[in-house]
């Protein structure tokens, strides 16, 4: 799929950012929540870690990108957070 896709590094498994269902049930944002408008380049895809690492993140850290007020401008550059 195509979109901005923010995933684990080093994770238990190979995350799938080419378009296939993921096994650790990414959530998708459609819309942006800053303008109320579609993202341009698709969804931001954000995937879940299958180690167990967000319980031991503050809880900032588990926001998606603009939940926490990032800019997001996405193409189809694959994007990893550890």
């Amino acid at each position: 799929m195509s979109g901005v896709h923010v995933y684990p590094l080093n994770d238990l498994i190979e995350h799938d950012t080419d378009g296939g269902d993921c096994i650790c049930g990414p959530d998708y944002e459609y819309i942006d929540p800053a303008t109320g408008e579609a993202y341009p380049d698709g969804p931001v895809v954000t995937h879940h870690s299958l180690d167990g690492r967000e319980q031991d993140e503050e809880p900032w850290l588990r926001e998606t990108p603009t939940q926490s007020g990032a800019s997001v401008e996405g193409d189809d550059t694959e994007r990893g957070s550890s």
